[in-house]
């Protein structure tokens, strides 16, 4: 058959197509799920919160700037990211959202953070990068931890240079293995 996918809205109405692509981000593994597709890899969400440089202290950033990444780690590090209206976001760190779309440290669904920590590639990459997580959760509370990170870059940064900024969810594709899947 040359269109063998019938994709049907709540009207009846049919299409008939040889694929279909569901750009689901943060809900993606469930879409291939429901699609009939495997649930793998699944999607594991991961915030990352920001600080924001002080609006006197923007001189100190000219340009991206990024780490070096260390292929022992899952995640970038943090880096520092001018943006056009002018403030340079500094960070971010990476620790498991409750939620999926958990942008707030107090978000919580009880589906999605057991459906997380009962798959078996979030328990192995845990456990391949404990220090790694427990550090990311640390400077998440403090923003001090987090800023002498950063003065790794930029070595005049204060603490007093920085205020608490938003926060992303990151879609991570992860295997049963505990890899990170682009």
């Amino acid at each position: 058959m040359r269109y063998p996918i019938a994709v049907r809205d709540a009207k009846g109405c049919e299409l008939r197509c040889r694929y279909v692509l569901t750009c689901g981000g943060l809900y993606s593994d469930r879409l291939s799920q429901i699609s009939g597709c495997s649930r793998e890899p699944r999607i594991v969400p991961f915030r990352g919160d920001y600080l924001v440089l002080k609006p006197e202290k923007r001189y100190l950033v000219k340009g991206n700037i990024y780490p070096i990444p260390d292929p022992r780690f899952p995640f970038l590090g943090v880096h520092f990211t001018p943006r056009m209206d002018g403030g340079v976001w500094l960070g971010p760190n990476a620790v498991l959202a409750f939620k999926r779309e958990g942008y707030n440290v107090y978000d919580f669904s009880a589906q999605d953070f057991a459906d997380a920590l009962s798959f078996r590639g979030l328990q192995k990459l845990v456990l391949k990068n404990v220090a790694y997580g427990v550090g990311e959760m640390y400077r998440g509370v403090f923003v001090g931890a987090q800023v002498k990170i950063l003065q790794k870059f930029i070595p005049e940064l204060q603490q007093s240079d920085v205020l608490r900024g938003p926060a992303g969810v990151r879609a991570q594709a992860l295997d049963r293995d505990g890899n990170l899947v682009d």
